[in-house]
């Protein structure tokens, strides 16, 4: 089943967002767990004026911990491919 997302003007940009994770304030978009802004500025892109979303400090916490994990899985492969037993 696909999300519905909402959508919301921001700065007369319209912008779609999760309103189960994310509610609106003050005109903008935060994130319901830490209450961070999730929108960022209005750029213009390929001629169109667009707004990208931008990494709450979940999101943030989240890409460290995955990147940890990823890393600590590559420390496991390469101690098993170096102490490979030669019995």
């Amino acid at each position: 089943m696909i999300k519905e997302l909402e959508k919301v003007m921001i700065e007369d940009v319209e912008y779609s967002f999760d309103p189960e994770k994310e509610y609106i304030k003050d005109g903008h978009v935060y994130c319901k767990v830490c209450h961070e802004r999730k929108d960022g500025k209005a750029l213009e892109f390929f001629g169109k004026q667009m707004i990208f979303k931008t990494a709450c400090k979940c999101d943030r916490d989240r890409e460290a911990k995955e990147k940890e994990r990823q890393k600590q899985l590559e420390i496991e492969r390469l101690k098993s491919i170096c102490f490979t037993s030669m019995i």
